[in-house]
């Protein structure tokens, strides 16, 4: 959905190393947070300032993912079995939720996609 140069130009800064990884991890968040409306559509076809703003939520995304990947790969698992002793972690705990998998600016970016998305006639 972003390439590297287009990532340099939106945030000013070089791309991570693992940059075609986090776009791909970025794209699960993304489309789950637009609620799979982006799938099957041609996004080329979307005015400029939805395609502007759906590229700079993917830039946010790769960016919050490369600058939080060791907090967000401590979540751990949310249950475990051992035997006969078995662990899960209440839905509602501080520790199950304290991890956005979304960024925050990537979301604010992604307002005006779903927004266009809604009103979105076939």
């Amino acid at each position: 959905m972003i390439t590297s140069d287009e990532y340099l130009v939106l945030l000013g800064t070089s791309p991570p190393d693992d940059f075609g990884a986090l776009v791909a991890q970025a794209d699960v968040e993304i489309n789950r947070a637009t609620l799979y409306g982006l799938i099957g559509r041609d996004v080329s076809t979307f005015p400029a300032f939805v395609l502007d703003a759906l590229k700079l939520a993917y830039a946010f995304q790769v960016q919050y993912l490369s600058e939080n990947a060791d907090m967000l790969n401590e979540t751990g698992a949310q249950s475990f079995s051992l035997g006969k002793f078995s662990v899960s972690a209440a839905s509602g705990s501080a520790d199950s939720s304290s991890v956005q998998a979304l960024s925050p600016r990537a979301k604010n970016s992604l307002l005006t996609v779903t927004t266009y998305l809604r009103g979105l006639q076939k």
